[in-house]
C-alpha cells in the first residue's frame, strides 16, 4: 500500500492508502485512525483483486472498522483470508451488529442482543 495525504477544498488533511492496479475495479475501504492502518495485510490482499482506496476517517474508529469488515465477509462475500480474526468479535455467529442483519427477524435479534448488553452494562463487542 502507498500512503499520501490529500487536502480537501476546506483545508482538511486526510491520509489515504492506495494499492492495486489502476485499471482494477475500485474498492473504497472505510476505517479510521484506530482501524487497520498499522497492519496493511488485509488491504494488501484486497489490492490483489481491486484498486483499493482507504482513507483515514476521523472518528470512524476500530469498532466500526471491524463491523465494516464483517459486512464485507458475512453479507457481501468479499472476504480475504484472516478477515474473521481482524473483524472479531463481529465475525462470529452472535447477532450483534448491522453485519448480521438480512431480514426484519435478524434486525429484531440484533436489537434484543443490544438491549440485553445495555441492561448488563456491556457493549456489543463484549
Amino acid at each position: 500500500m502507498n500512503a499520501r495525504t490529500l487536502e480537501t477544498r476546506k483545508g482538511a488533511r486526510v491520509r489515504l492508502l492506495e494499492g492495486g492496479a489502476d485499471d482494477a475495479r475500485p474498492l473504497v475501504f472505510l476505517h479510521g485512525v484506530a482501524g487497520l492502518l498499522d497492519d496493511h495485510t488485509f488491504l494488501d490482499l484486497l489490492a490483489e483483486r481491486y484498486r483499493v482506496l482507504a482513507p483515514e476517517l476521523p472518528g470512524y474508529g476500530e469498532e466500526k472498522s471491524k463491523i465494516f469488515l464483517a459486512i464485507l465477509g458475512k453479507r457481501l462475500g468479499q472476504a480475504a483470508p484472516g478477515w474473521e480474526e481482524a473483524a472479531a468479535p463481529f465475525s462470529d455467529a452472535t447477532p450483534r451488529s448491522v453485519a448480521d442483519v438480512d431480514s426484519p427477524e435478524s434486525l429484531a435479534r440484533v436489537r434484543e442482543f443490544k438491549q440485553a448488553r445495555k441492561a448488563e452494562k456491556k457493549g456489543k463487542a463484549d
